[in-house]
C-alpha cells in the first residue's frame, strides 16, 4: 500500500493506541506487525527532520542546536530556535519530505475478526475511533478494495 509519509505518522500514532487492548491473537499479530512497519518509516522520517534541524537550526559555538524550554499540557519540552529565513525553509523542505510516497507492507485483518470481539468477552471491542485507525488495514472477505481509503 502507497502511504505518504505525513499519513505513516498519523497511522503509527492511531494505532498505538491500541496496544493495550486484548484482541484475538491473529488481529494483535497484524497490528504488532503494522505497528512495526509504520515505526520503521517514522524513524526514517525522524533521521531526515534531525539532519534538517541541524541544517537549519540556530548552533552555539561548539555548534550545538540552541532550544528553547517551553509548556504544553503542564510539560516542560524544548524545540529548536530558527531564524525566520532558516524556519521557513525547515518547514518547507520538511513539508515536501511529508509529501513523499513509501510502500507499506500492510498486514490486512478480516473484519470477521473484529466481529469475533462482539461475540466474548475476552476481547476488546473496537469503538468508532479505534475502528478509524485500522480501516486501512480492515478488509471484507470478497472484498475487491482493501485500500481502506
Amino acid at each position: 500500500m502507497k502511504l505518504k509519509l505525513s499519513e505513516v505518522r498519523n497511522k503509527l500514532a492511531a494505532l498505538s493506541t491500541l496496544h493495550d487492548k486484548t484482541f484475538p491473537a491473529d488481529m494483535e499479530y497484524s497490528l504488532i506487525v503494522n505497528l512495526d512497519e509504520l515505526e520503521e518509516k517514522a524513524r526514517k522520517i525522524e533521521q531526515v527532520a534531525e539532519k534538517l534541524r541541524k541544517k537549519y537550526a540556530k548552533k552555539d559555538e561548539n555548534g550545538s542546536i540552541i532550544y528553547e524550554k517551553f509548556k504544553q499540557n503542564g510539560i516542560e519540552m524544548k524545540r529548536p530556535i530558527f531564524t525566520k529565513e532558516n524556519d521557513e525553509a525547515f518547514v518547507e523542505e520538511y513539508e515536501r519530505l511529508l509529501e513523499e510516497e513509501v510502500e507499506i507492507d500492510v498486514r490486512m485483518i478480516d473484519f470477521d475478526l473484529i466481529e469475533k470481539c462482539n461475540s466474548t468477552d475476552r476481547y476488546d471491542v473496537p469503538n468508532v475511533r479505534e475502528l478509524k485507525a485500522m480501516r486501512f488495514m480492515i478488509t471484507k472477505r470478497g472484498d475487491p478494495d482493501v485500500s481502506g481509503k
